[in-house]
């Protein structure tokens, strides 16, 4: 039986690859975007820009003046600063102090209102950090390393224990399960479950124990991660 792949091991390496392309000896990725001569290079397109793609991703979004923006990665203010201008109240997480200095002299050169800063990788942000906001965006900022580690450690979780304590108040019999901890097999095509739908999958994986779950449950309610990146 065809074994699938660990995708998250898959990621990783993937991950891992691309930053030896970038990173010179030495280097980590931290340091790579802290870098005053890399900062520098970015912010220097920024000043010296005539138009263009980042205007044309802004217009592309169709975000009206008032909104809240949470721009995750935001480097030094590429689309932070721009939508500050145009009347959105922005909030920015981007790690690299060398970066939020070059966001805060951006915003300056532009006149542009002040944008809250959370001086945070974003997977270790939390929900309460970040608060709400009516459009989040993400610019080559999703990419990280220990993928299973990284997902298992964000707010996905939080909200759905959130939702499942109050289901429970009102006197709801719950269960919260974890599957990026479980292992599944990908489908091999060989329509045993349409020859007898009494029967469930012919494979044996972790998926074996969900069916009767899923069967008796009145309500099943779902949670993961979703990312809009442009």
């Amino acid at each position: 039986m065809m074994e699938l792949p660990d995708y998250c091991q898959l990621w990783d390496e993937t991950y891992t690859r691309a930053l030896e392309g970038k990173l010179s000896p030495g280097d980590t990725e931290d340091s790579f975007w802290s870098n005053q001569e890399n900062v520098d290079r970015f912010v220097k397109h920024l000043l010296n820009k005539k138009g263009g793609r980042i205007e044309d991703n802004i217009a592309s979004m169709h975000i009206p003046p008032g909104s809240t923006v949470l721009d995750i990665g935001a480097g030094p203010g590429t689309l932070a600063v721009p939508l500050a201008s145009a009347g959105c109240r922005v909030t920015t997480i981007e790690p690299s102090i060398p970066m939020g200095e070059a966001m805060e002299h951006y915003r300056q050169h532009m006149q542009a209102p002040p944008i809250s800063e959370i001086r945070k990788r974003w997977e270790n942000v939390t929900p309460q950090e970040a608060g709400l906001h009516d459009y989040v965006i993400a610019s080559r900022s999703l990419m990280f390393g220990n993928l299973r580690e990284n997902m298992l450690k964000m707010g996905t979780k939080k909200l759905i224990e959130a939702a499942l304590e109050a289901a429970m108040e009102k006197g709801a019999a719950v269960e919260y399960i974890n599957i990026a901890k479980l292992n599944f097999k990908g489908c091999l095509g060989c329509n045993e479950c349409k020859k007898d739908q009494t029967k469930f999958c012919c494979l044996k994986d972790d998926m074996s124990d969900l069916y009767a779950k899923l069967n008796e449950a009145d309500v099943i309610l779902l949670g993961s991660p979703v990312f809009s990146a442009i």
